[in-house]
């Protein structure tokens, strides 16, 4: 989070951010408690009235929750639980804050709407009485997207993208394929607009036109933009001896995008609706096996392919 300084000169009591076309608004009605984001957040500022997900905060205590079901354990900070017969409720706990979330947050069943409650003096720094926290303090804005977009015709996927001239560039990878060198490579050279270098947003249009977004959940080069642009081809990257792409069958792209989305194992609808998105992503989009050296001379073998 920001200096105390910079932090009177950027708080908010609400805001909107639009991230991969979904309108983000964030509110609080109590006195003591407001908003500051981060400089990457802040370059998805919007000034619309309109919005897809509205987020009220406030402070108060965190509920029992070993009453209730618990459907997804991730391993990390945080969990998922049912709440009642059409919500959600996610849970955030790290051992520095001791047994009790230091935050939950309460959505419906189609994630538009959610109230996310924190632990007092827990979440943020303190400025004149105030509780200055960062609404999207990650992961939940991630958690927030990925079952929102779901059943919205919308995925996150592992990956790098760019537009270079007009034509739309993924480049998937699990962790250590390469997506940050792949990025940087094409930044260093001045070639192309890189939109982020580890998650993009995949959202299909009413026409069946499919658009990807840049995030701000960037990875170890540090590169988002929130813009958008059409897919023209796939690569699923791997490190090797030369630069090298192979076309891949419909069957082995579909297997290798699921194991780099961000499915909704809680949801069977979810599920449905993503792996219906990844089928037409790959029916409509060229996919390549991409190993590749990490130089500039990627970038030529790369533009020889279209």
């Amino acid at each position: 989070m920001n200096s105390i300084p910079e932090l009177q000169k950027n708080m908010y009591k609400d805001l909107r951010v639009s991230i991969g076309g979904v309108r983000i608004k964030v509110s609080t009605l109590q006195k003591d408690l407001s908003f500051s984001l981060t400089n990457v957040h802040s370059k998805y500022l919007i000034n619309e009235v309109k919005e897809d997900i509205s987020l009220e905060y406030m402070t108060g205590e965190m509920p029992a929750l070993s009453a209730m079901k618990k459907l997804f354990e991730s391993g990390g900070v945080w969990s998922l639980y049912e709440n009642g017969s059409h919500g959600y409720l996610i849970s955030f706990n790290s051992p520095m804050f001791g047994n009790e979330p230091y935050k939950v947050a309460y959505f419906n069943g189609d994630f538009s709407l959610g109230k996310v409650v924190l632990r007092k003096n827990v979440n943020g720094k303190i400025v004149n009485n105030v509780e200055v926290v960062n609404p999207f303090d990650y992961p939940l804005d991630e958690l927030m997207m990925v079952n929102h977009l779901s059943i919205r015709k919308g995925i996150i996927i592992h990956g790098c993208f760019l537009n270079d001239s007009g034509k739309g560039l993924l480049f998937s990878g699990t962790s250590g394929a390469g997506k940050s060198t792949m990025a940087t490579i094409w930044k260093e050279n001045n070639c192309g607009t890189i939109f982020t270098d580890e998650r993009v947003i995949i959202r299909e249009q009413a026409d069946g036109a499919l658009i990807a977004y840049g995030t701000p959940w960037h990875g170890t080069a540090g590169i988002d933009l929130p813009e958008s642009s059409s897919i023209d081809k796939i690569f699923f990257l791997k490190h090797a001896s030369e630069n090298k792409a192979e076309l891949i069958g419909s069957s082995d792209s579909f297997s290798r995008l699921v194991v780099r989305s961000f499915p909704t194992f809680w949801s069977s609808t979810g599920m449905e609706c993503t792996l219906s998105l990844i089928s037409n992503i790959i029916s409509s989009v060229p996919s390549y096996e991409l190993g590749f050296l990490p130089d500039g001379k990627v970038i030529d073998y790369v533009r020889s392919l279209y």
